[in-house]
Order: C-alpha cells, then structure tokens, then sequence
C-alpha cells in the first residue's frame, strides 16, 4: 500500500509541472504498475533491492526532489523489469529441458516422427514391376506336347515384350520328356535353338534332368548328348519344387 500512495504522490507533483523524457517514464500508469508487481512478489534479493530504492523515493520526495524521487522509482521499476526477464528466462529454459527430457526418454517417438517425415519425402511415384518367372514342365516323349511347352513360352515372352517387361522362363524336362532335349532324338531341336536366340532381353533355360539322363544311359548302353542349349541339372523333379517354393509360376501343357 505504502508503494501505491509514494508512486501516487510522484506522480500528481510531475503532472503539475513540466516533465523532460527522462521524467515521463514515472507517469501514473507505470508506477501504478510497478507497485502493483512489487504487493505480490515473493521476498528476495530483487523485492529488497526494489524496497530499497522505494524507500529512497520517498525519502527525496519529503525533501522536496521530486527529482530524485522519480530517478529512485525508475530504478526500482528497472529492477522490477530484469525480475520479470528473468523469470521469463528461465520458464523457456525449463520447457525447452522438459522437452530435452521428453526426447531422451522417448527416442522411439522422435525417430518414427523424423522417419516418417524421410519416408514421405523419399516415396517414390513409381512403383517397381514386380518379377515374372514362369516354370514349364515336360515330362512326355510327345512332339505336340513339345510343341505346346515352346508355345506357352513364345507367347509369354512376346506378351512382356510387349510391355516393356522381361520375363524368366524354364521349361524342366524329365523322364520321357527328356527326348525334347536330347540332341540324338529331339523333334523340336530347330525350334528350341530359334527360341533360345530370339528371347533376349528375357530369359529363357532348357533344363535336363541328370537323373533321367544317367537311367537312360545304362538301359540303352551309351552316353547321351543334350542340345548345346539345355542344361543339365540333377533332377527335374527337385528343379520343379525349388522354384514353386521361390514364387515361380507353374504350368505343365
């Protein structure tokens, strides 16, 4: 209360006379202000220092300087604003620890947060083609079935081709069906070499089975040459089951 009536009575004497700019911050508005803050602040060094220079106010204003009454209370309201700085200071300070807190105690969240940021940068528009592969199984000493197997692959190859797509094809002969492959018996040899030049840029792998190839050879008494374009694999049967279980297509004419 006494802060109210010291800043009240400084400023009624500066509103009876001239004030230079020093003197108009002691207008009525401020010190009313400075006094208010001062009533609710907690004790410490700043409220004393703020004490101390309104007591001074006061007692040059019984002295008749206004004057030096109103440089006191300036500084009182000086000390009064660095107070409020400081506070200010460190609520940023406490939040931006908090925050720091809340970041190392929860990494996961600030990662997922940021990754998810890259991931919707770096999406792409266009999404890869997925992988055609298709497995064809021969297993007849049939020339049409023959035929149809070299068909199915022709025609798969010419549709991607068509699309700007490759495509990987293995046509798996065994048993009988080795004689697609064999280079003494082969009715489709022509075919099988035409087909193998004109694939590229797709793939194409005439596969012999071995265990086939090695029966053959102990029942008829001599060895057995496959076309320079097949390859001799260990068995059709396992050649079959691997490359389902990879994802490939199956298709038996």
């Amino acid at each position: 209360m006494k802060y109210a009536f010291v800043a009240a009575a400084i400023a009624a004497m500066l509103a009876a006379g001239p004030a230079s700019a020093a003197l108009m911050s002691c207008s009525g508005e401020n010190m009313t202000k400075t006094s208010t803050a001062m009533t609710t602040m907690q004790d410490s060094p700043s409220k004393r220092a703020m004490d101390k220079e309104m007591g001074m106010a006061n007692a040059e204003m019984s002295k008749g300087n206004m004057r030096g009454a109103c440089s006191h209370y300036m500084k009182a309201q000086k000390v009064g604003a660095m107070k409020s700085d400081g506070m200010k200071d460190s609520a940023s300070l406490a939040d931006n620890t908090k925050a720091q807190r809340s970041t190392k105690a929860n990494p996961t969240k600030a990662h997922v947060a940021a990754g998810s940021a890259d991931k919707t940068k770096a999406q792409p528009s266009i999404h890869p083609t997925k992988a055609h592969r298709l497995v064809i199984q021969v297993d007849q000493n049939d020339p049409a079935v023959m035929n149809l197997a070299l068909n199915n692959a022709t025609n798969v190859i010419e549709y991607y081709r068509a699309k700007s797509e490759d495509v990987d094809v293995d046509i798996v002969t065994y048993g009988p069906g080795l004689h697609m492959l064999r280079a003494d018996t082969s009715p489709v040899k022509d075919r099988i070499k035409s087909l193998k030049d004109a694939a590229f840029p797709s793939k194409i792998q005439f596969s012999a089975c071995g265990n086939t190839k090695e029966g053959m050879e102990k029942k008829e008494g001599h060895p057995i040459d496959v076309l320079s374009e097949a390859v001799l694999i260990p068995s059709g049967v396992v050649r079959l089951m691997e490359l389902q279980e990879k994802g490939w297509s199956y298709v038996r004419p």
